[in-house]
Formats: structure tokens, sequence, C-alpha cells
């Protein structure tokens, strides 16, 4: 915290903070250019603390500042994205509402500093030094930059138990797999670990191993550490010298969970038998269960390894030193990055792990330790330390959702819209004849725009061993169905009920990304979790943008390729070969997986199959079209001298070197391919290309059927780019001569003009 005392130059001196912290500007007020309060900034506080955090080198010498402001709850809204296009209704909006009803609090300002362009530059809050404690809300609060508040962590955990009663503390629907029977936990009191007998409460630890970087043996829970006494009940007794995170979490619990009668900590390295495969499998399997049934979550935001310690606890906090300055007797500070923004931030390494994504999505509370602040989240609120937003009770307004922090599985409600929500919308749209069932409404509150959200955040992460890539995400993927009727039963992380879409992942155009080791194989190359992300894994909107799967014929653009010709789903055969079953299994939307009637299938290459299965865990079979093409020029300027695994975009040109469509793959197969035809496997129809300025020749552009059509168009009898009819495909390498196993190199999109011209005929693919 630093504080100084000076004179206001003329500028500032002019504004009225006493009104303006408390009242709407009716204009931005000039703060004049950059330079400007630049040079003022040693003598004068407003302008020192306008340029604190600035960037400088971003910021022109002669560019204007102006300073408007905003009500100050609206800073503390959070939504946390998990629910597609919806995820905006999930918010504390309703409930911070609650909170401007009385007090200062309606009135509360955040003085905001932008460029003239709109940019904004930082916000300044009031600490309400002048204010009582039952008008703070919504101002701002001095934080220690050496110790957390106690007091205030605390309060917000009486506050939960209170305001929100009983919501907070029911367990997940994983809480059923809690392996009870194993489960061990940290007693803090006596520094000693147990066997739980019974159901207790207890914190959980989510941190960074970080083992490399530490120095020292991470300390693990062995067989030989095990003993038991006389009644036959096991304990273990702490190791000396536990890393320091671990111990500033034991100390967390006596600062916080002794008050609340909760003394036991869960720790991984230390509550799992490390060299007892069967028990870490067991425990691995049902980590989102563990996490689920935790009282209170410690995540630990900072940190590069478990020995740097938990910032506030037992070291300072790096970022965490408020500067505040005195403005005609206002203390006003930098407002902290909220909750929403810090928890997307890639520079904390607790979110590059693969196995924090879990722990943070399925935590009942979660207690966010950062180099700024402690953030703490439950199902439904979401505070820090320097902004007093603990509202302190829920709204009562029908358009409030159930629970909306909590994991969609988790909540207390199916989530399709029930009488109040029909009879709300109804309303406020002053009574028109709409229908109560909005079926696009509906289709985002459903299984796929999660699946999206979780598979994209997930594949941002790392995993400190690859085999568990499917095992720290999978709970969460399995437990996306609400409504308890899709099935959503996956293979390698893809599933059941959209596995057309799904196939369609890719990596962000421009980013690196490359196929896991050959020790990977376990899972396939047609699964976004074989691949590792330089950034992220995503979907094409014209690929996502579907109608229910149960309403192909109507959408049949669509529609996977069967269906496209026989209008029949149920036509379309996919199968999964799994090791360890003894048929294939059929990959259907519309029911479980089942082993096919022997008249079903009749798969070629047998003996090739069963020797492939040595190597990976499940191939994927199924009669589709196989064209060839060659890859062709890059369709955006790229730097020769990236990285052969950044992805870009290729044309996919003929035999003439006519561009017929589009290939997202890496520079390194782009190299390969070069010189010799590509083979694309053709997936599903859709309709345009992600390029529309591709230059595709006349004689594969498809004409309009429709002379009415032609004469509104008034352009000619050719169809507008965006209803081209294209095969997305998938560009495939074969494994060897035989050409009968294929793995996935890159994903396309080819006119159906062009395919037509090959005539293909369909074949049995298996892709591994």
């Amino acid at each position: 915290m630093r504080t100084r005392r000076n004179s206001l130059c003329s500028r500032c001196a002019t504004i009225d903070f006493d009104y303006y912290l408390f009242h709407e500007f009716k204009k931005p007020y000039d703060l004049g250019s950059f330079d400007q309060l630049w040079s003022t900034a040693p003598y004068c506080p407003f302008c020192r603390l306008v340029v604190a955090f600035l960037d400088v080198e971003h910021i022109r010498s002669n560019e204007r500042l102006l300073l408007d402001n905003t009500l100050a709850w609206k800073y503390s809204i959070v939504s946390l994205g998990y629910d597609g296009a919806s995820s905006y209704a999930y918010s504390n909006e309703l409930d911070l509402k609650v909170g401007t009803k009385s007090g200062l609090g309606k009135l509360a300002r955040v003085l905001t500093v932008r460029t003239t362009g709109g940019r904004i530059l930082s916000r300044i809050q009031y600490l309400a030094n002048k204010e009582t404690a039952r008008h703070k809300l919504f101002f701002g609060r001095r934080i220690d930059a050496q110790q957390v508040d106690w007091e205030l962590v605390q309060s917000w955990l009486k506050l939960c138990s209170r305001a929100h009663v009983s919501l907070c503390s029911r367990n997940g629907q994983a809480a059923s797999r809690l392996p009870n029977d194993i489960f061990r936990v940290i007693d803090v009191e006596k520094r000693v670990i147990v066997r739980s007998t019974q159901k207790i409460e207890y914190f959980a630890l989510s941190y960074v191993w970080g083992e490399p970087l530490m120095g020292q043996a991470m300390p693990r829970l062995k067989k030989v550490n095990i003993f038991r006494d006389r009644n036959g009940l096991e304990s273990a007794m702490l190791p000396n010298g536990l890393p320091a995170t671990i111990e500033d979490a034991m100390t967390i619990v006596r600062r916080v969970g002794f008050p609340q009668r909760i003394k036991y900590l869960w720790v991984d390295a230390l509550c799992i038998v490390q060299d007892d495969e069967e028990d870490r499998t067991i425990q691995v399997r049902n980590m989102d269960a563990i996490f689920s049934c935790a009282y209170v979550t410690i995540a630990v935001g900072s940190g590069l390894h478990a020995n740097a310690g938990i910032p506030g606890v037992s070291i300072g906090r790096a970022l965490g030193n408020q500067i505040i300055e005195i403005v005609k007797g206002f203390d006003l500070a930098i407002l902290l990055p909220k909750y929403h923004t810090i928890q997307n931030n890639i520079c904390l390494k607790w979110k590059e792990r693969g196995w924090t994504l879990q722990e943070k999505v399925l935590s009942k509370r979660l207690l966010l330790f950062t180099d700024n602040q402690v953030y703490f989240k439950c199902s439904n609120a979401v505070w820090c330390e320097d902004t007093a937003s603990e509202v302190s009770r829920l709204s009562n307004d029908i358009r409030r959702r159930a629970d909306p922090f909590r994991w969609a599985p988790d909540r207390r409600f199916k989530e399709a819209p029930g009488l109040i929500d029909e009879v709300y919308y109804f309303f406020r749209h002053y009574g028109q004849l709409i229908k109560l069932r909005d079926k696009k409404r509906q289709r985002e509150l459903e299984f796929w725009p999660r699946y999206m959200a979780v598979v994209n955040e997930y594949s941002r992460r790392s995993l400190t061993e690859r085999k568990d890539v499917l095992s720290a995400v999978e709970c969460l993927l399995l437990s996306l169905d609400t409504y308890q009727k899709l099935k959503p039963f996956a293979f390698a992380g893809i599933p059941q009920r959209y596995f057309q879409q799904a196939l369609l992942w890719h990596p962000r155009p421009g980013s690196n990304c490359y196929c896991g080791a050959a020790r990977d194989e376990i899972v396939p190359t047609w699964s976004w979790a074989r691949w590792i992300f330089g950034e992220y894994c995503m979907w094409f909107p014209q690929d996502v943008d579907f109608s229910p799967v149960a309403d192909w014929s109507r959408y049949p653009e669509f529609a996977p390729i069967a269906s496209y010709v026989r209008n029949n789903m149920k036509d379309f055969q996919m199968y999964a070969i799994v090791k360890g079953y003894s048929k294939p299994v059929r990959i259907s939307p519309y029911s479980k997986p089942r082993p096919p009637r022997e008249a079903d299938i009749l798969m070629p290459n047998s003996y090739i199959v069963q020797k492939y299965l040595d190597k990976v865990r499940c191939l994927l079979y199924f009669q589709a079209k196989l064209v060839s093409f060659h890859i062709g020029a890059p369709i955006r300027f790229h730097d020769r001298r990236a990285d052969r695994d950044r992805c870009m975009w290729c044309q996919c040109v003929d035999e003439e070197d006519e561009c017929i469509g589009e290939v997202l793959t890496t520079g390194r197969v782009i190299h390969r391919l070069r010189h010799y035809p590509a083979d694309f496997v053709l997936l599903s129809w859709g309709r345009r290309f992600i390029h529309s300025d591709l230059p595709v020749p006349p004689k594969y552009i498809p004409r309009v059927k429709s002379r009415h059509d032609v004469l509104q168009r008034r352009m000619g009898d050719f169809e507008y780019p965006d209803e081209w009819v294209v095969g997305n495909v998938m560009l495939v390498e074969w494994d060897s001569a035989a050409r009968v196993i294929a793995t996935r190199l890159g994903l396309g999109k080819i006119i159906i003009t062009a395919i037509d011209q090959q005539q293909p005929r369909e074949r049995g693919i298996y892709l591994a």
C-alpha cells in the first residue's frame, strides 16, 4: 500500500469528486494528453493514480485521455461462460441489484479512464473512508500486501451459509462415486494422514506440482508409509519438510476451517497411494467426486511449483501493493481485476494445468489465491477482497436462474424453460403471440454448447502425465447432459450423440498444433484429446449451427453422408472397434452403444485390425467416399520461417491446379505432401466455405435450377457462395501400403461438384 499527499494540478483541481463519485458525468471530462499527465504526475496525486498502471508502450504521447464514470455494482457482475450463448442469464446481476435498493451502494460509481477511441485504460474506485459500515457496499476496500484478511474470508463462509442456506452445501451428482473405502485426508490438527471411515467435511487443495522447478522431490504417500493400529485403522505420518504450498494450505484450514469445525485437508500427493496402481486409478477416475464433495477448494493461482507458497499466507503478494492516493479527502485506488477476468488469465500457472479445470468447475466453494488478492466463488456469489459486493440475500426475481455459478448438471432444477420462464418471456414481448417454447433458446441450454466450452478451455491446458489426458476431463463430459436423455457415451472424448459434428474440431488457425507421441496412441488421432494445441481447439460456426439431431430431415446440409442420400439417420453405419470388446460397437445418436447383429456388418482386413489393436484402444470404422486432390498455395500469407507445426489454410486444387476447396493442416504436412496427391475422407455435407473469396473456377460453381431464381438474382444462373454445398473432409494418411488404417492430418471443405466429378465409391475406412 502506497499513499502520498500532494496538491492537485490545475486540470484535476476543477473536477468535482464529491459529485462524480456518486453521480453520472453529463459528458466525459478531458484530462489532457498523456504527456501532460505524465509531466504533472510527480506532484499531482490524481494524475499519478491515472498513469500508475498505464501501458506506456501502447499509448501515443499526444493521445487525449478522458474521464468518465459507471455504476460500481455493474463491475461485480460475473458470468462464467459454460452455458453457450445463454451464459449471460447465469450471472449474479439480479442478486447485486438487491443491494442497490438501500444505502449509498445504488449511487456508488467507478471512475473510468479511456482514450477518445473508447479504449479503457484503467478504473479507479473510492475506498469509502468517510462512510459508515452499512453504506460501504460496492465501494472499495484496502488490501494488505503481506497478509490475507482472515476475518473477511471467514465472513464469506458464514454469509454463504446464512444467506444461501443449504444451496451451496449440496453435493453434486458425482458425490455418489466418492471412494469412501480408500479415501484418505490429512488431519491438520494432529498432522497425520488418516483413512475416512464416515462422511466428513474437508478442504481440498488445487495447485501445481512443478517438480522439475521445485529443486526437490515431491513428497508422496507410499505403501511403506502406511501402518495400522490395534483396531485396524490406517494412518500415516506426514513427512518432514513439506512444500510451502501444502504447509500454507494447512494454515488456511486452521484459520478458516477450525471456526467451522473442519480440520481435514485433501492433497493428491499425500492422500493417494502413489505406488499402488489400483488405488491411484480409482481415485484419479473419481477426482471429480473428491472436489465436488469438498467443503471448500483452495486454489493456488500463482507459483510455478509446490514450494512457492501461497500469496498472502507465508509470502507477500507480488501485485497486491495497492496504490492509494488521497484526492480532496477521498481515498482513491486502482480497481484490481475481477474474478471473470482473472480466471481466464493465461498468466496463471494454475490455469495451464489440465486437472484444475474440473477442480475449478465442480467445486461447491472456491478460494482462489492470486498475486493480486483472494477471490471467493460459491454456487450463488462471487466476492473479492478489494470490493465490498457481499449482498446479504438472494434475489426473488422470477428471472433469476438457480445456482448460476454451479456446474450445470448439479443445479437444483432442470433447465428446460418452465412456466415462470415462459410467462416472463411472454410479457416481456408485450403480450405478442410468440411461441413460448423457443427452440433456439432451448438448444442453447443443451449439451452441445457446454461440450464445446469445456473442450475449448481444456485444450488450452497441459498435463504432466499424457496418459491422464482423458481421465482429467471425461467426468465433466459425461456429466454434461442435464436432461439425462442424450446418453453422451463418449469414445475418446467424442460424444456419440453429436459424433458427426464433434469430428469437425480443429486448432485455431495460425497456432501451433502437433499430434501426441507414439506412446500416446491409446487415444486415436481423430479425437482432439490426442493432439497438443499451442492455443486451443474449436469448431467453425458453419459446422455447429444446426437443428437438434432428431430433426435431420429439415436440415440435410448438416446430415451425415448416408442421411443426405437416404434421408434416414439410422441408415448411417459407424462403429467403434474397442479393445476388449468381442464385437464392434455401433455409434448411434438414438440409443446406447450396442454390439451389432451379425448381419449388420462385415468388416474386412480383420487380421490387420486385431494386430493394430495391440497399440491403440479404439478404431473407428465406417463406409465413406475417398477422394484425392492436391494441396495448393496458402490462402493467407504465412511467414516461411514459421514453425512447421503451425496450422495454416491452404487451397485444395485438382489436377489442373484449379481451386476446388480449402484445407487446414500444419506446415509439416504441407511440406511432405506438396508434390503428391492427398487423400480426403468425406465425413458430412455442409454449406459454404470458411473463406468466401476462394477463386473457384466457373466450371465447378453450381447452377441455379429454378429459372425464377435466376431472374430474381440478376447476376446469371450461378449460386451465391453462401449457398454452395461442400463436403466436410478429413485429410488422412495411410499407415502402410495396404491402405487399411488411416490417421488424421487435417480438416477441410471441398465443393460438391469437384467430388462428383471423381465419382468416388464408398469403401470401408478404419481411422486410428
